[in-house]
């Protein structure tokens, strides 16, 4: 399928095919690769060296900390934060192992501050997605239906917004 839809000018029939196959494919629960997948796959191979005892520990470790993040009951906008959070954290933790790698040496003032810098850098980007997600998730509203027996027993629909805890 992908050989023939992933060119210039795919027939219209294999595009119509393709479109049906991927929405069944997110209507059983399946993700779609995204950017996310790929940045984490790159760095998950360059801090395991390609190895493949190392890549497989960060992996399940990617996923443990996303299940922690409660990733498979999350509504899609959370999910897309729990991508945000998990990769922010593997930057970050590769940013400081590198600095550490590097700083237990001799180096010169200026390698030191660029590796200040971009440990610095990493943990911002991982506080402000976890940031991030803590907002959204105060913000999210809930919403409670009710069916209430009316007099002469009618149903009546009760709709309750409540804010999510604090």
């Amino acid at each position: 399928m992908v050989a023939r839809t992933d060119k210039e000018k795919p027939k219209p029939a294999d595009l119509a095919e393709m479109r049906t196959m991927l929405d069944q494919l997110l209507a059983q629960g399946g993700a779609l690769t995204t950017s996310f997948d790929a940045a984490e796959d790159g760095l998950i191979d360059y801090m395991s060296s390609g190895k493949a005892f190392t890549m497989e520990l960060l992996r399940r470790e990617q996923d443990a900390r996303r299940k922690g993040l409660g990733y498979a009951a999350a509504p899609l906008l959370e999910k897309m934060l729990i991508d945000c959070v998990a990769l922010a954290w593997l930057r970050y933790t590769d940013a400081e192992r590198r600095y550490t790698s590097v700083t237990s040496e001799s180096h010169t003032p200026a390698i030191g501050l660029h590796w200040e810098r971009r440990v610095s850098a990493a943990q911002h980007r991982y506080l402000r997605a976890v940031e991030t997600l803590a907002r959204v998730r105060k913000l999210a509203v809930g919403v409670l239906q009710i069916n209430v027996a009316g007099p002469g027993g009618q149903q009546v629909n009760q709709v309750i917004a409540k804010q999510a805890k604090e």
